[in-house]
């Protein structure tokens, strides 16, 4: 008991002690090192961002598994709801990273994650392995960045799996139904020839996708897993049971970006960025969402005529690589040590 009660004193002394420009002992008010912490960041990162990048309206930074350091926000931007808590949002992106993360191994390094709201964009970048940043963008700016990825990839891959929807509602239904069980649903899941609506399947190898696609997997946002389509000159990185999970998972971020629907608007699509692949969630037809995985590299040597003259990656456009350059030339860990 006397050695905990000396590790509380012994850090109340450290939280009072002063700070070297002796502010703290003019209004002899206790200063916690993470009130330090959270003041240079904003200094040195989150004030230099927004000044440097003027579609950047709010900016988050934490240490992983979840501890908030330090948020700022553009003057006369306000959150959309009083509802709203970035302090939690900011800890939920966390989480997602450590899921993420799980990943790494077969996909590569994770660059960053991009959520497009309706009516903004929330954009996910780890920093030095234990840090997590995250920053809401103006819509427009960053609509207009990604124009090729939405018209080309989401705007595809949307229109294409509505045409499915009748056939995914009458897969969905035998389940609910219990007239197939899960068991046979995965079964069903990963076959050529599945036993249950053959004509689902049928109907998805039957489409022509973007050429750059690697799989696309179609399910209920419960999880329930309907079809797949793995590109055979492009295998998927992952282990039938890893796909899975990496199934599942995905259909669990789909669960709390629905959390923040009433204060961003509804999801469009959340756009995971790795080394090897990338990776996007489409919420579709309501009940169901489309998971896709694409090449991660925009030019190759089957590229359009058009594809080559972009000189820039897909996912990678000039405010992302902007902002990427930014936050790499940023060293937190001075913030630390200062």
């Amino acid at each position: 008991m006397k050695e905990s009660s000396q590790a509380v004193k012994d850090e109340k002394e450290i939280a009072t002690y002063p700070s070297s420009d002796g502010s703290d002992d003019e209004f002899r008010k206790p200063v916690y090192e993470s009130d330090r912490i959270e003041a240079r960041i904003k200094q040195n990162f989150c004030i230099p961002l927004f000044e440097k990048h003027n579609f950047i309206v709010y900016c988050s930074f934490a240490k992983m598994p979840g501890i908030w350091l330090a948020s700022w926000k553009r003057e006369g931007y306000e959150f959309p709801s009083r509802s709203y808590n970035p302090t939690k949002h900011v800890i939920k992106n966390c989480l997602r990273q450590l899921a993420r993360k799980e990943y790494e191994h077969f996909f590569g390094k994770c660059y960053y994650s991009m959520t497009n709201y309706n009516n903004i964009v929330r954009i996910v970048i780890p920093h030095k392995k234990i840090f997590l940043i995250a920053l809401n963008a103006q819509l427009k700016i960053m609509k207009d960045d990604f124009r090729q990825l939405d018209q080309d990839y989401y705007r595809g891959v949307v229109q294409k799996i509505e045409e499915l929807k009748e056939k995914c509602t009458m897969k969905s239904q035998l389940f609910k139904e219990e007239k197939i069980s899960s068991a046979d649903m995965l079964k069903d899941f990963f076959s050529d020839e599945p036993k249950n609506l053959l004509e689902l399947n049928e109907s998805l190898k039957n489409i022509d996708f973007n050429k750059k696609m690697r799989y696309i997997a179609i399910g209920t946002r419960e999880g329930i897993p309907l079809a797949r389509l793995v590109n055979t000159n492009k295998p998927m990185l992952l282990s039938k049971f890893d796909e899975f999970e990496y199934f599942i998972e995905n259909a669990s971020g789909i669960k709390m970006r629905d959390h923040f629907s009433s204060i961003f608007g509804g999801t469009k699509f959340n756009l995971v960025v790795y080394e090897k692949i990338a990776a996007m969630t489409i919420p579709v037809a309501d009940e169901f969402f489309v998971l896709a995985i694409f090449d991660n590299k925009m030019k190759d040597k089957e590229a359009s005529p058009d594809e080559k003259k972009c000189e820039h990656n897909l996912y990678f456009p000039e405010s992302m690589t902007a902002i990427n350059k930014f936050i790499k030339n940023y060293d937190v860990m001075k913030d630390f040590k200062s």
